[in-house]
């Protein structure tokens, strides 16, 4: 106990030591680094199959992600208690966001309907897990952008300290020469003691971090030191986003396997009260309790609809608040950019002028201190900005990025044959795979065509084609999707 107090002393000392250092000579360069890509780092696709894999149970993966979360917080609650604590790391990370494990829509019952419909109870439950694998991969994301924006902090808190010291070597300099006060050197040591113990909790809290994070990825605790992941250096750019909240909401709902999930228990219990309507021919199904097991299974049909009706409005939900949460991130990132960016060239501007001589050195640290403060919130947003954008991918199971000049060659046409049929096809010269026709207005059921040679087409035979209305997803084979809207 002793050793380490000794070594926590040491370390609180050395930087008021003055050491000399030459960040302030490559600063932007040093600061990049931070988010520089490794070739031997895990990416996130790799993390994603360590923990949900087929050769795991799904179970297990959940009740890991489950126990590194547990670890995390409970690393948290000791290094950062709150108060005190929650300012020394909002200090680094400028935000403090929550682990909480949320369900992203309204979970599936798999044991409300006592049924013997075992083909689509089995159908509804693997389409059940496939929804629970998708959301353990967002809280997986969550965890990998949490600890990818906290390195980063870290590492430019040091670089800080860094700066903090060439100020103070600079500093004395001018006291001795009796152009800075004792009192602004004090200041400066505040400064530093400050950061240093913030630094020594953070550093002790990220390594628990990780350890819990091994677990995750089942790994040793041991191992955690050896955890490389891979940093992001491409930063968003607005103009690749500009899907509406309507076109998202469709994608959500036409590839949501809990939607799928719940048809199958309406299916499930169609099935029961079938059986129960036959159940008259045995013994055991005559009598008063005929029509009772009757209206039980009707309710259940109705209970299946309604749970379906809520699992489509959830989702319908979720994709519009996500999709704004996601945007209003992305403008926060944009307006870091923009003061760091003018931080920057004056950065440049100062550091021309300490080259030319014309600049002391202590102004230059000063001016460097303020580079790295406002290039650690724009990598914060940045990692921010990447959680909501997997949030938005979850909802939408699959890419939200616009395809405006793929669109705008793709044009659904509507024509009228004969005897109230009418063809449904697409005009376009790009590569499509396949076209699946969502109708909204008519009851009709969803249409997936393959034949290129007919535009994808389909013929409809409609009692009337008033307010006819839908939206064809046209799967490129890329494999993007592009959402299309029709109004006839």
């Amino acid at each position: 106990m002793f050793k380490n107090i000794f070594v926590v002393a040491v370390a609180l000392i050395l930087p008021l030591k003055g050491i000399a250092n030459d960040l302030h000579l490559k600063l932007p360069e040093k600061a990049y680094e931070v988010i520089a890509k490794n070739p031997n780092a895990l990416t996130l696709e790799q993390v994603n199959e360590m923990v949900v894999n087929d050769q795991l149970d799904l179970q297990i993966s959940y009740e890991k992600l489950l126990q590194a979360q547990k670890k995390i917080g409970e690393a948290r609650a000791q290094y950062f208690p709150y108060g005190i604590g929650t300012l020394v790391a909002m200090y680094i990370l400028n935000v403090w966001n929550p682990l909480v494990l949320v369900e992203l829509v309204t979970s599936l019952p798999s044991k409300i309907y006592n049924v013997q419909s075992e083909k689509n109870m089995s159908m509804a439950q693997q389409y059940g897990n496939k929804a629970l694998k998708e959301n353990i991969k967002n809280q997986v994301a969550h965890l990998y952008y949490n600890i990818l924006k906290e390195e980063s902090a870290l590492k430019l808190a040091k670089m800080e300290l860094q700066l903090l010291e060439t100020l103070y070597k600079a500093t004395e300099d001018k006291v001795s020469l009796g152009l800075s006060t004792e009192q602004e050197l004090r200041s400066l040591e505040l400064r530093m003691l400050n950061l240093r113990d913030i630094c020594l909790k953070f550093s002790a809290y990220f390594s628990a971090e990780k350890a819990a994070f091994a677990i995750l990825i089942s790994k040793l605790p041991s191992e955690a030191k050896a955890i490389e992941l891979q940093a992001d250096d491409s930063f968003l750019n607005p103009a690749d986003f500009t899907l509406t909240s309507e076109v998202i909401k469709l994608n959500a709902i036409d590839r949501s396997p809990e939607i799928v999930a719940a048809d199958y228990m309406i299916t499930a219990a169609s099935k029961a009260k079938n059986s129960a309507a036959w159940s008259v021919l045995s013994f055991s199904g005559i009598g008063f309790g005929y029509w009772g097991k009757m209206q039980v299974a009707g309710s259940k049909i109705e209970q299946a609809r309604l749970n379906r009706q809520q699992v489509e409005l959830n989702l319908a939900n979720q994709s519009y608040v996500i999709n704004n949460s996601f945007h209003r991130t992305l403008e926060h990132f944009m307006g870091e950019q923009a003061v760091f960016n003018d931080t920057a060239m004056y950065y440049e501007a100062q550091f021309g002028r300490f080259a030319a001589n014309d600049l002391s050195l202590d102004l230059l640290a000063e001016t460097g201190l303020l580079y790295i403060k406002d290039f650690r919130e724009l990598v914060a947003a940045h990692y921010d900005a990447m959680k909501k954008l997997n949030d938005l991918e979850r909802v939408a199971l699959g890419d939200v990025k616009s395809n405006d000049s793929v669109a705008q060659n793709i044009e659904v046409v509507f024509t009228k044959l004969n005897n109230n049929r009418y063809s449904l096809a697409i005009a376009t010269n790009e590569d499509v795979k396949s076209v699946e026709y969502v109708f909204e207005s008519s009851s009709l059921s969803p249409m997936t065509m393959f034949n290129r040679s007919t535009g994808y087409g389909v013929v409809l035979k409609l009692s009337q084609a008033n307010d006819f209305s839908g939206h064809a997803n046209v799967t490129m084979k890329n494999g993007k999707v592009i959402t299309k809207q029709f109004s006839f």
